[in-house]
Order: C-alpha cells, then sequence, then structure tokens
C-alpha cells in the first residue's frame, strides 16, 4: 500500500464510512448546487483558506452522469497521462495504464511553443465535443461556468496567458489501480513561455463526477499552501512525475472526501492534494481550474 493510499484508509477508514474525514469541522463543507447565496459563501471560504474542500451533491443527476460518462469514455480512444497520442486499449484488452484524459491542460504543453501552439488552436475543442455529448442538456461545464458568472460579484471570464485563451475542461479516467500522487497546481509555475495575464491569489480545482469509484479514489488535500521554496524541498525525487511531492513530507493530510456520482466537488489545488488508489470500478471526471483574483476583480476557469 502506498503512503497516499495509507493516508487514505488508516486515517479515514471509519470516517469514511460517514463519506468524509477531516482534521477540523469546517475544512470540508457541503452546499447545495441550486442555493447561489450557499455556493458564493462557499467559494469564499475556499478563498480564505478557511475550507479545503466544498462538495455540491446532486450537481447532476445520476442518470445523466451515467449516460454523459459511457459517451465521453466511450468515444474515440483516449490518451495515457503523460502521453502525447491514444493509449487507451481496445474493448476486452488488458490495460496497462490506469490513468487516461480528453482534451490537453495547459500545464502539459510547456515544454514546447509547438505543442502550446497546436493547444491555443483548440482551446474550444473539449467543451464543444462535450456539449455535443451532452445534447440534449447543457454540459456540466457550461452549466458550471454559468454558475460562476452568477454566484460572484464581478462574474467570471476565460483566463487568458500573454493576451491568448487557455482551454476549458478535461476529462479523466482512473481505472483500476489508477491514483494521482500529491501534487500542487500554480498557474503561474505552469506558465513557462508567456506570463499570465492577472495575479492568480488562489487557485481551485473543480471535477464534475460523472462516476465515482465503488471503493478508493478519495479525495486528498493537505492542510497549507507550498511557496516555491517550500514545494522544491517537499518533491520527491525519485519519482517519474517532475510535480511529485513526497507524502512523508507533507505529514498527513486534513482532509479526505469520497465523492458519489453527480458531486460537484472543489478543492484547493494550489494545497497538495492527491486522489487515492481506486481499488474497484472507475472514477471519471469533468475537470477544470477557477481563479480567484481578489474580491475586486472576476474570476477565471481555465485547463
Amino acid at each position: 500500500m502506498s503512503e497516499t493510499d495509507a493516508f487514505a484508509w488508516e486515517l479515514g477508514a471509519a470516517a469514511l464510512e460517514r463519506e468524509h474525514w477531516a482534521a477540523r469541522d469546517d475544512a470540508i463543507l457541503e452546499v447545495d448546487p441550486r442555493d447561489p447565496a450557499a455556493l458564493r459563501a462557499a467559494l469564499a471560504a475556499l478563498f480564505a483558506r478557511s475550507a479545503l474542500i466544498v462538495r455540491a451533491p446532486g450537481f447532476l443527476p445520476a442518470t445523466v452522469a451515467a449516460r454523459l460518462a459511457a459517451r465521453v469514455v466511450g468515444g474515440e480512444p483516449l490518451v495515457e497521462e503523460g502521453v502525447e497520442g491514444p493509449a487507451a486499449p481496445a474493448a476486452g484488452a488488458p490495460a496497462a495504464a490506469q490513468s487516461y484524459r480528453r482534451g490537453v491542460a495547459f500545464y502539459e504543453v510547456q515544454d514546447s511553443a509547438a505543442a502550446a501552439d497546436r493547444y491555443f488552436a483548440a482551446t474550444d475543442a473539449f467543451s464543444e465535443e462535450l456539449a455535443l455529448a451532452s445534447a440534449p442538456d447543457e454540459s456540466p461545464l457550461d452549466r458550471l461556468r454559468t454558475s460562476l458568472r452568477e454566484v460572484w460579484p464581478l462574474g467570471a471570464r476565460r483566463q487568458t496567458v500573454g493576451g491568448r485563451r487557455l482551454g476549458f475542461g478535461i476529462a479523466r479516467l482512473f481505472t483500476e489501480g489508477g491514483h494521482a500522487t500529491p501534487h500542487q497546481d500554480c498557474l503561474e509555475r505552469d506558465a513557462l513561455l508567456a506570463p499570465t495575464d492577472g495575479r492568480v491569489v488562489t487557485q481551485l480545482a473543480t471535477n464534475v463526477f460523472l462516476s465515482a469509484a465503488e471503493r478508493g479514489g478519495e479525495l486528498l488535500v493537505w492542510p497549507r499552501h507550498l511557496d516555491r521554496e517550500a514545494w522544491r524541498a517537499t518533491l520527491q525525487r525519485t519519482s517519474g512525475s517532475s510535480n511529485a511531492l513526497s507524502p512523508a513530507k507533507l505529514g498527513p493530510p486534513a482532509a479526505i472526501l469520497r465523492p458519489h456520482t453527480g458531486d460537484l466537488v472543489l478543492c484547493l489545488s494550489d494545497h497538495p492534494h492527491a486522489v487515492a488508489r481506486v481499488r474497484a470500478g472507475r472514477r471519471v471526471t469533468l475537470a477544470a481550474f477557477v481563479g480567484y483574483h481578489g474580491d475586486g476583480a472576476p474570476l477565471t476557469y481555465w485547463t
């Protein structure tokens, strides 16, 4: 059992029977996704770093989520995380990898100006594909974008880097054995080829759960943001990922959540966070980032 899995299991085994575990009562908030005032207050708690995770159950009806999961996962071949081309196994073939995606995240194209140009040329490709797959229902990412615009006083807009719009949304699939090691997302650190337009004070990860794992796949969030120096000191040098953080150096997480199908889950992604290994079933999410630039500015969103 990995250190990340041990944290999820040993710290959270009893509590996870109640769906979550937290070191303090206000670390995990649950809100009604149909209540704009409650959602705005929950966002403010995340931006103030008093909450670590917000769960909005029933953001999608379970039947709609299941239908969309089948369409997203069952279409063109998915791409193995960290690989350029299609790598998902054919039906019935054994799966060597456990983590796949559809769509491209901005942080994945920082090694090459040519890859970045391809990304910027297709920033609407995934959201358009998702809108078609969601029909006749509204795309979950379009609904999320509308909610952000409605609940935040100055609205929300697409994040730009060097004056160019970033994409919005990717799909992720974790099959049995799939997991995400502790890491920290930071747009300023990802934007190697051009400066960000506006400083992101707090960065959130948003995930709409089209399918929650039957066992495992818990979300873990650690209690503090790491500045650049602390982040470098916490990197796990033996990992195959350049951004993986050492669980031993981080210590125990402060919040663990087991999501459910149809949930919208937001967390502080500029805090170390991880996904425990999927032990049964599959975990299918639609993922994006949200940026807080201060109370006097619109929110931004991107992937």
